[in-house]
């Protein structure tokens, strides 16, 4: 039987170990440069919108960053070499809800589409 994880609804598990943090949620280097494309210069915003590409990528829907785990937060910090406060994600979040807003309902079509 699949995990909760793997089901049509999947979530974040509680605890992943440094090999799934690797394998799951290290972005590859078109990734990056599609960050560096698509957003501003602030560490912030790159990190907030690689955040919110590789959680997207796993789950299929977007998600703040308050409901992922710190060890992903840490973990993509740390391989894009971007740090940014607990507030200034919250920020980005609350710009991020405002477009979902904007673009129609915040359907991941338009999300989707950037690949």
């Amino acid at each position: 039987m699949p995990s909760i994880q793997e089901t049509a609804y999947p979530r974040f598990k509680s605890t992943l170990s440094p090999k799934e943090l690797a394998a799951i949620y290290t972005p590859t280097p078109g990734e990056l440069d599609f960050a560096k494309q698509v957003t501003t210069a602030s560490h912030a915003t790159r990190l907030g919108f690689v955040i919110l590409l590789k959680t997207f990528q796993r789950l299929g829907y977007a998600v703040s960053t308050r409901e992922i785990p710190p060890s992903i937060v840490q973990h993509l910090a740390a391989v894009t070499q971007l740090h940014a406060s607990k507030r200034a994600l919250e920020q980005y979040d609350a710009v991020v809800q405002r477009m979902k807003t904007t673009w129609g309902g915040g359907s991941s079509m338009h999300f989707s589409r950037a690949f």
